[in-house]
């Protein structure tokens, strides 16, 4: 923030040592000569600057966005009080309003590094990496040695997903200023995402050792390891706990899913279950879920979907043998699938792309629920054509060198009816698990976005009620449109499975796909630990740990508790491979 005093006032010399009590960190004292300063001069606009900073530093963001802006009114040019307003905004994440501000401060005084980083900080978080990047640049031309400048452009190429650009920027930080804790921390996600767990833990701890109980260090932490119950690490939960009623929600959230992984490793599964009830409060708050809206859409797709017209359709289709889709509920083993694939050299892994979506849509605001089944049933070869370039223009760059691009967005269950008509050849793989299971693991993981009914249980069933209702419906118009992958059973016999889903897609077999956990590339998913593993059956029928806690999902699914147990074994499995002349 900006420093504590601005133009002079006539109490400078009690200005000036509370000024210096609030850089010693000496709050309350400096808080104490500030209100004997308005005593004497209601209002004195540098006395209610640093109050204000004062609140800002115990995170007391309403009271501070009050006081400075009452000393704003008292004095029209003050650059300071403006730049620390914009900062209040931001902590507040009041992200247009910290913009407008932070701008106006620099209207008064352009010589402000910290406004610039702010206003980098602001365009971040509303998504404009490009703004962001420009502002944080600015930072760099006028102070090529600022660390905090270093991570947070290291950050925008985190997530734009350029690791090796943001690992070197977040690196430039640590050696600039290694005492500072957020380059640390995400220099751990930067590794993580890569698969780099041992570098990853490495950096994540010595973010604690800077600021113990930092949230996003704890969590990556967590993400690197698994806890056994004697871990030592599992202490860091309850120290940290005891600022938790200060917090966010977001840090919150972050905090009781983290808290609920590592004692779910531990094997303390009703002290894991109350942390992971816990988050998903805190995340049903801030991302309600319109109860029913899913049941609906799936009434009125399937009552649209133009199964009549499949033939003239699919003639106005993609002839493309390139895309693999990955699909079934959250937490149905699309990673572990992709992984197999992976490993391929003549695959390239996509992971969950919003391609689909936004082929559909056209990159417009408008909710998919709100047109998706009026437009399907009035679809024609012209729009079909649109949707094949816009998402064949959405892969990723190196797409073109690949005989195979997978995209495993769970989602695109919505889509398969499309999926049929705008790429007659593509592979579907539909990754099929225990019911009780995938709530299980929906619930326990804290997804960034999306995923809302995952918060509840009685959403989840509603949500795999009619997940089952869909892919039936869709089973029904395409009877051989997909493979089956039962999660189950590729744990059980993962080298047959493997080359059955290599078989699948009509590619030659490579050894190399029978060790999946040591595959290259990302690890953009909640199980960055588990993806490093070798195929393991430990996942199978998690519930029973949490039989109890569960009976009321288990009541709700109680019709499809066994619906995993459907499908055919190996020997039996559908091809569901597109013929040649689809």
């Amino acid at each position: 923030m900006a420093s504590a005093t601005a133009k002079p006032s006539p109490h400078v010399d009690a200005l000036r040592l509370a000024s210096r009590d609030f850089d010693a960190g000496r709050l309350e004292r400096a808080k104490q000569r500030c209100e004997a300063v308005l005593a004497r001069s209601e209002g004195d606009p540098d006395a209610l600057h640093l109050l204000g900073l004062i609140a800002y530093r115990h995170e007391q963001h309403p009271l501070a966005l009050r006081l400075i802006s009452e000393a704003l009114t008292r004095r029209q040019h003050f650059p300071q009080a403006l730049a620390n307003l914009g900062a209040v905004l931001v902590a507040m994440r009041e992200w247009s309003t910290a913009i407008e501000t932070l701008e106006a401060a620099l209207r008064q005084d352009p010589d402000q590094p910290g406004v610039l980083s702010n206003l980098g900080t602001a365009h971040l978080e509303q998504g404009d990496l490009d703004a962001a990047e420009l502002w944080f640049r600015k930072v760099l031309k006028r102070a090529p040695d600022r660390a905090i400048a270093w991570n947070n452009l290291g950050n925008v190429h985190r997530l734009r997903h350029a690791w090796r650009r943001a690992e070197r920027c977040l690196r430039r930080a640590v050696r600039l200023d290694a005492s500072y804790a957020d380059p640390h921390k995400n220099l751990g996600s930067v590794l993580l995402a890569q698969g780099h767990l041992a570098e990853a833990e490495a950096a994540f701890r010595k973010a604690l050792s800077l600021a113990s109980g930092d949230v996003e260090a704890l969590t990556g932490l967590a993400q690197t390891k698994r806890f056994s119950p004697e871990d030592a690490d599992l202490q860091l939960f309850p120290r940290a706990a005891g600022d938790v009623k200060r917090w966010t929600d977001e840090r919150r959230a972050l905090f009781f899913f983290s808290w609920g992984k590592a004692l779910d490793d531990a094997k303390c599964y009703s002290d894991a279950f109350r942390c992971f009830a816990e988050g998903n409060a805190v995340r049903a708050r801030q991302r309600p879920y319109p109860e029913g809206s899913y049941t609906r859409l799936v009434d009125e797709l399937t009552a649209a979907f133009p199964r009549e017209r499949i033939a003239d359709l699919q003639a106005h289709g993609s002839r493309d043998e390139s895309p693999v889709f990955i699909l079934g509920m959250p937490r149905s083993g699309t990673t572990l699938t992709e992984r197999v694939l992976a490993s391929h050299p003549q695959v390239l892994a996509g992971g969950e792309l919003p391609a689909m979506t936004r082929a559909i849509t056209d990159d417009s605001e408008r909710p998919l629920q709100n047109f998706y089944p009026e437009w399907l049933a009035g679809l024609d070869g012209e729009a079909l054509a649109a949707v094949v370039h816009r998402y064949l223009s959405a892969r990723p760059d190196p797409a073109a060198h690949h005989a195979r691009v997978t995209d495993k967005m769970p989602g695109n269950t919505l889509h398969i009816g499309l999926i049929r008509l705008a790429f007659p050849r593509a592979r579907i793989l539909h990754c099929v698990r225990d019911p009780l299971d995938v709530c299980l693991s929906c619930y326990q993981k804290d997804f960034s976005e999306g995923q809302n009914f995952s918060f509840s249980l009685e959403r989840l069933a509603e949500r795999f009620r009619d997940y089952i209702r869909l892919m039936e419906f869709w089973r029904s118009v395409f009877p051989d449109g997909w493979l089956d992958v039962p999660y189950q059973a590729v744990t059980a016999d993962p080298e047959q499975w493997s080359r059955r889903i290599i078989d699948y897609v009509g590619l030659p077999w490579d050894d190399a796909c029978l060790s999946p956990h040591r595959s290259g590339g990302l690890v953009l998913t909640a199980s960055a630990w588990q993806v490093r593993q070798p195929v393991y059956r430990s996942s199978n029928e998690r519930w029973r740990r949490y039989e109890a806690e569960l009976a009321p999902l288990r009541d709700a699914l109680a019709p499809y508790v066994d619906w995993h147990r459907r499908f055919p074994r190996l020997d039996e499995a559908v091809s569901g491979r597109p013929t040649s002349d689809a």
